[in-house]
């Protein structure tokens, strides 16, 4: 019940339809069965490979983050596709404190991240997530395109405030979005991408393998607290004029104080700008954070105290 915060009636329901998808997915004689590697075919572990779907380590709040790029679709058919979202979804589900804290999960779809397939199975995808065990506790949709945005938007709209809570919206480039994902706890150094915002698989090829050989959990190839904590020695203690994220809370820091006034101070010319204009904005804001030798940083907290690491 842990994924529908231990609402009885909804938990019921769920699990009619969790057990309906399975079935679809890979029969009655896997109905009753944990879902292993072995259990996908051939063609079902090409679209695992793709990397549609693939786990991108924890958020500073060490909630699971599942990142999407519809790009990476590759799938003979669409069963394949849904029978490895099962799979990686359900290895989630595998550490407790997923199943207590729930995950984040991430559409990507800017510049050449965009879905090629024009959407096709989509419906299908929302309602295998919706079937799962597996309470989602943020969603981010990061977008460049403003008819996507227009959509995004009036959907939100009209969903009920529950919904609203959960769901943000991020337009702009992937210097910009990765910048606002960035205040909520998500470092781009968790994102499948190289320097140049060219995907990267290497993380998610990593973790398919270990899955293979029968590895321990997706910890261990996506563990972003490993990551950061390796780069803490090249990142000394903050100063006066660093801004600091610290899991959403609010800060008196300096630093935090000089950004709002210079948010306040830009907010006419950002908010009647033409999307040129607003990145124009962004942009002096963040040199002008740089040029007073402050840095934005991001405050990992780990079993063993807590890191600081440069957005």
């Amino acid at each position: 019940q842990r994924g529908n915060r231990y609402d009885t009636k909804a938990s019921a329901n769920q699990m009619i339809s969790f057990f309906e998808v399975k079935q679809q997915l890979f029969g009655n004689e896997k109905l009753a069965k944990d879902i292993t590697i072995d259990d996908l075919d051939e063609d079902d572990r090409e679209g695992l490979k793709a990397g549609f779907i693939q786990l991108a380590g924890q958020d500073t709040s060490n909630r699971q983050v599942v990142f999407g790029i519809p790009s990476a679709r590759n799938f003979r058919n669409l069963q394949n596709e849904l029978r490895a979202g099962f799979y990686t979804y359900m290895q989630t589900l595998r550490s407790e404190q997923t199943q207590l804290k729930g995950v984040v999960s991430i559409m990507y779809t800017i510049g050449a991240c965009k879905d090629r397939s024009e959407g096709v199975g989509m419906l299908e995808h929302r309602r295998l997530r919706l079937s799962l065990p597996m309470h989602i506790s943020a969603i981010h949709f990061c977008v460049d395109s403003p008819n996507k945005l227009i959509i995004l938007k009036a959907g939100l709209a009209a969903s009920n405030a529950k919904v609203r809570a959960r769901v943000k919206v991020h337009y702009g480039s992937h210097v910009e979005c990765q910048y606002l994902l960035s205040t909520y706890g998500i470092s781009k150094e968790m994102l499948p991408f190289t320097a140049t915002y060219e995907a990267d698989m290497h993380r998610h090829l990593n973790w398919v393998e270990s899955c293979r050989r029968g590895g321990t959990n997706q910890n261990q190839t996506n563990n972003v607290g490993a990551n950061l904590a390796r780069k803490s020695e090249a990142c000394p203690q903050p100063t006066a004029n660093d801004v600091l994220y610290m899991g959403g809370i609010r800060t008196f820091h300096a630093g935090n104080v000089h950004l709002r006034k210079l948010v306040e101070a830009w907010s006419r010319a950002y908010d009647s700008g033409t999307n040129d204009t607003k990145r124009l904005v962004v942009n002096e804001l963040i040199d002008e954070i740089h040029r007073s030798g402050g840095r934005f940083l991001i405050q990992y907290i780990g079993g063993e105290g807590s890191v600081w690491v440069t957005l």
